[in-house]
């Protein structure tokens, strides 16, 4: 788990306005003037098989900030699993399965999240997309087992999550944009380790960019291009897949062995 520093002993200065919670935030930025802000990303094993059981989670990641995207503090930590780590899942994110087993567990690593958030008084944890929802359906499939209490701070996590995606993608009048994508738009360059807290710290540096420098309209038209033909592409392919698995089964010819003279 990583170190964090502890909350200085000045107080921070907080005006939160409830109403704004439940609100489209069209500028983060601006929340910063009065607020602390978390950004958090997860990293979690899916299933091979369509149709198989939910992802699982299995690290958490945040960097917490206040004013012009001031960083205070970053909380990373695995967390325990015994699952089967399938190939494609370690060889992007790095994670290996004695991470996990070595991990602590998850009612551990969940207190540790909501401890931190409120010694810095966060009033908002903002994501990119199924986070929130990945860590929903963990709690309701693989924590059963979890005591009252930890459920409850879970729950008590969930409601202060937000996920930015839609708002921003429509800032951006983009669709389908990854954090990769987004860190080209906004020179940051081209890498996603898919590390948790790495993915965090992309993200806040992103709406950073966005909100304080603004994009070019130049790199926004690219961006465009990219994700419209790329979308285009994606459902040609799909077309292509369902034409195939409709077609009848021809008959396979029968082939005969040659024998040598």
């Amino acid at each position: 788990m990583t170190k964090v520093r502890k909350k200085p002993k000045k107080n921070i200065t907080k005006n939160i306005n409830k109403k704004s919670f439940i609100q489209n935030t069209p500028n983060i930025a601006e929340k910063l003037d009065n607020e602390m802000v978390a950004f958090l990303d997860t990293e979690f094993l899916t299933s091979q098989v369509k149709g198989g059981p939910p992802a699982k989670l299995v690290s958490v990641g945040f960097v917490v900030c206040g004013k012009e995207f001031e960083e205070v503090t970053r909380f990373h930590s695995y967390i325990y699993a015994e699952d089967k780590l399938h190939d494609r899942f370690q060889e992007m994110t790095g994670i290996e399965e004695e991470d996990l087993l070595s991990a602590p567990d998850y009612e551990l690593v969940m207190e540790e999240v909501a401890e931190q958030l409120e010694a810095w008084e966060v009033s908002r944890v903002y994501v990119w997309g199924p986070d929130k929802y990945v860590i929903q359906r963990d709690l309701l499939e693989y924590r059963k087992d979890a005591s009252k209490r930890t459920k409850k701070i879970v729950n008590r996590i969930l409601r202060m999550i937000k996920d930015i995606e839609d708002i921003y993608s429509a800032k951006l009048d983009l669709q389908s944009a990854g954090i990769g994508s987004l860190k080209i738009l906004c020179g940051l360059g081209t890498e996603v380790s898919h590390n948790a807290l790495d993915d965090a710290v992309d993200l806040k540096n992103i709406i950073k960019h966005i909100d304080l420098e603004g994009c070019s309209e130049y790199m926004l038209q690219i961006m465009k291009k990219y994700t419209a033909e790329k979308e285009v592409i994606l459902s040609i392919l799909v077309d292509t897949f369902i034409s195939k698995i409709s077609l009848p089964m021809q008959p396979v010819p029968e082939i005969r062995s040659i024998s040598g003279a």
